[in-house]
């Protein structure tokens, strides 16, 4: 069986806007220009939408310099910064995710300013350079920048096509995938079934093995429309996916991690939006 990718999205700010692009570019250290920046407070801790759900309001584009971050106006950018990439001679700061400590570049005072200005409370960007990489657990070759635990997350259409249907039922709009940002996103030709992604091992594209390393277990920030930064009232989509994706530990569940794994003495690859990816069942 083969899925089509039928989206790729990237987080060049861990919890800001993503960006859709036509292919990726992974390797030993995780996926390319993903999350390797991210919001911390004054003692080094990570800031996502999950306490501050207005980041979700911030634009993000690319820049030669390193990136340009937007607030406000139809397109994001009505107020702007530049933020340039630290150099490795930069001085660093222990920061924290989710337990996890290592040492992060922080970018200059201006764009920390212009940050604490849009999130109103006082924050820090910082920046972990190759030299700094965090570990994937339980997979020893692998390494993340800013994600939560995993390299990549998948969701597929048919996933959301069902809750959204769901939703429809209950007379509750239905919600975009960017909900639960996901960095690859699959469909097919064939009628996928709803939440199938769940029964994968794995999927493989020439030298490139994804490897299903668990179901993503969702939070608030599923609730949170991610254009305008405003949190649902009444706690959709979360509440209808509490009635049917909760598993054994009571984790609601909306995708699944992936682990990149290179074969046949590869070092890295590229994935392109319609590529088509062959699955491996658990």
């Amino acid at each position: 069986m083969k899925v089509i990718c039928s989206d790729l999205i990237r987080y060049p700010v861990k919890s800001l806007r993503g960006l859709t692009v036509p292919n990726f570019e992974i390797a030993a250290a995780g996926l390319k220009a993903d999350r390797r920046w991210m919001v911390v407070d004054a003692k080094g801790s990570f800031l996502t939408q999950r306490q501050l759900p207005c980041m979700a309001s911030l634009s993000v584009t690319e820049q030669a310099q390193g990136l340009l971050l937007g607030g406000g106006g139809a397109q994001g950018f009505e107020r702007s910064c530049l933020v340039e990439k630290p150099a490795d001679s930069d001085a660093r700061i222990e920061v924290t995710v989710w337990g996890d400590k290592c040492h992060a570049l922080v970018a200059k005072q201006h764009v920390n300013q212009w940050l604490s200005d849009e999130l109103e409370r006082p924050c820090r960007l910082v920046y972990l350079p190759l030299s700094s990489p965090r570990q994937v657990q339980g997979f020893d070759k692998s390494h993340l920048a800013f994600a939560d635990g995993y390299p990549l997350l998948l969701t597929s259409q048919a996933s959301l096509r069902e809750l959204n249907q769901r939703l429809t039922n209950k007379g509750v709009p239905a919600v975009s995938m960017d909900r639960f940002r996901p960095n690859l996103v699959v469909d097919s030709d064939l009628d996928l079934e709803p939440f199938v992604e769940d029964r994968w091992a794995s999927l493989t594209l020439g030298n490139l093995r994804l490897i299903n390393a668990k179901p993503c277990g969702r939070c608030m920030v599923v609730t949170t429309d991610q254009r305008s930064g405003v949190r649902d009232a009444a706690r959709e989509p979360l509440a209808t996916l509490r009635e049917f994706r909760t598993d054994s530990q009571g984790e609601i569940c909306f995708g699944i991690n992936l682990v990149p794994e290179f074969l046949g003495g590869a070092t890295e690859a590229i994935i392109k939006t319609g590529d088509q990816l062959e699955v491996q069942w658990k």
